[in-house]
């Protein structure tokens, strides 16, 4: 199989133009082409007045080519397959937690034949959606089932981006498993691919359904305590609407998300070593869906424009924008009572009237005073400072850009509308975040701008705060992925191993495969701590 890499494509090619193209390009006529597949797309809008398409193609050709131009090359398409484990295995693995990580970890493991108990907090899906609902209508917060926590993770309310920096055959085995369960086709090939919380509330539901025969569902259930004896893991106790009561287990994986924060206390008291890692903090910046769409593309008829802006000011401190959600909404996603958290959401679709995008500064543990817990105590402070700024009610404060960069209180919206679901309070923002942050926000937005027009338009409106992009704790493991206790394994976004779906996604694959090598007597004799 050839891979052609980058081919530079007209906004309006069509088919039969992208095929004379990979004709030229590899010096064969179309009666030489036996298949051609797309393998990765996307739109290079850098220069405005040449907006382009980006595409790299596999190609099967009838003959061997002796020579290959230099953006093509020989590529092996081998898929990434899972080993299985030599004899029966009869002991459930211990799953924690069921966002992409967790519900990846455990469908590698059935797919090797191991059997897996997964327990998850919150509701199982549809169950979650009604609690969510529920707090909108109501404001009284569900500590268990919310944005945060329940089936899927904190990723079944996002956009469902499955884009990632970090380069494994895994990637393209997670994305063929999403679009086998029910992701649109796109997923496999596009560069910015994503799912959507609408897709993603269903695709969680039917791996759910095709892994019930060697994997049982704990949800509603909330792990207390490890056991553990001699260094070792024995099982874990859990608590649900039946009481309390010991799972045994000898491979107990926590894939558990970044705002676990009692499941943290309970492994530093069971002796599970941390530290504590950078993180962020900042605001959801809303702009009209059709301004970014223009400052991106112009008048070409392209719509749902991303960005992915970035900048490190003489302070020292990064800003960047992270989780940029076209035509989303802003959601609620707290999880503790007392306190407002932000993030954004949107359907595949993404034809809602705004474009979202967390507008964050890097924290580093200097800034908390370097201990493990003191993050954590970070994000709670601006958390309750924004809830309280609000009204208390679960509102939402918010300021217009314009005025943010004034440092004065707004009091009237201007043309773009928030979404935040419970509404939203006008007041200042500097109130409710550290000096460093808005400071950081106010010399970041002009260099934004330079790149995204719209981006200081003065009726945009910042609403906070974002305060759970990343895990302020990292659990220190060792190359097989295990913690300080033998067997007990940790991964993913919540452990401090992952950011996003899919390097979540690959992190639970990856411990499943040390799972699958210690089962079958693999690993190595020397352990090296990371």
């Amino acid at each position: 199989m050839i891979l052609i890499k980058n081919l530079e494509i007209d906004i309006n090619a069509t088919d039969s133009a992208i095929e004379n193209l990979i004709c030229r390009t590899l010096n064969v006529s179309p009666d030489d082409i036996d298949d051609v597949k797309l393998h990765k797309l996307s739109i290079d809008a850098r220069h405005k007045n040449k907006i382009k398409k980006i595409a790299s193609f596999y190609v099967k050709c009838k003959r061997e080519l002796k020579r290959l131009p230099k953006n093509c090359e020989n590529a092996d398409v081998t898929e990434y397959k899972i080993k299985v484990v030599n004899d029966k295995v009869t002991e459930p693995v211990i799953v924690v937690g069921s966002g992409p990580c967790g519900l990846f970890c455990a469908y590698a493991l059935n797919k090797a034949r191991i059997p897996v108990t997964l327990i998850e907090r919150g509701s199982e899906i549809n169950k979650r959606i009604d609690k969510v609902n529920t707090f909108y209508k109501t404001r009284v917060l569900d500590e268990s089932t919310n944005i945060q926590f329940g089936e899927g993770g904190a990723g079944t309310f996002s956009d469902g981006k499955l884009t990632t920096g970090i380069k494994s055959e895994k990637c393209a085995f997670i994305k063929k498993v999403f679009y086998d369960y029910g992701a649109p086709e796109d997923v496999l090939y596009a560069s910015m691919a994503h799912i959507g919380t609408d897709y993603l509330r269903k695709i969680v539901y039917n791996m759910r359904m095709s892994m019930s025969d060697m994997t049982t569902f704990l949800f509603d259930t909330v792990v207390k305590d490890v056991i553990t004896d001699n260094g070792a893991v024995k099982g874990v106790v859990v608590n649900n609407a039946d009481g309390e009561r010991v799972i045994n287990a000898s491979n107990v994986v926590f894939c558990i998300g970044h705002s676990a924060r009692d499941t943290y206390s309970m492994l530093m008291e069971r002796g599970v070593a941390m530290r504590p890692k950078p993180f962020s903090i900042g605001v959801r910046v809303e702009h009209g869906k059709q301004s970014v769409d223009y400052a991106q593309y112009g008048n070409i008829g392209l719509s749902e424009a991303t960005y992915k802006l970035a900048t490190h000011l003489k302070n020292g401190r990064g800003v960047y924008t992270f989780c940029m959600c076209p035509g989303g909404e802003i959601v609620a996603a707290a999880s503790e009572k007392g306190g407002v958290v932000v993030n954004g959401m949107s359907n595949f679709a993404r034809d809602g009237a705004n474009s979202n995008s967390a507008v964050l500064v890097s924290v580093m543990p200097e800034d908390f005073g370097n201990d493990i817990k003191n993050g954590i105590e970070f994000q709670r402070k601006y958390e309750r400072m924004a809830f309280s700024l609000a009204g208390g009610d679960y509102s939402a404060p918010a300021q217009l850009v314009g005025d943010f960069l004034k440092n004065i209180k707004s009091t009237n919206l201007g043309n773009v509308k928030p979404t935040y679901p419970l509404g939203v309070t006008l007041c200042n923002l500097t109130e409710c975040l550290p000096e460093f942050a808005v400071e950081s926000i106010r010399a970041a937005i002009p260099e934004f701008a330079n790149k995204v027009k719209c981006f200081a338009d003065y009726d945009g409106i910042f609403t906070g705060v974002e305060t759970r992009s990343s895990s302020p704790v990292q659990i220190i493991r060792n190359d097989l992925s295990e913690s300080s206790i033998s067997g007990l394994y940790c991964a993913g976004e919540g452990a401090g191993y992952a950011g996003g779906i899919m390097s979540a996604a690959v992190d639970g694959i990856n411990v499943a495969e040390r799972i699958i090598e210690k089962i079958n007597g693999l690993n190595k004799s020397n352990i090296k701590i990371n």
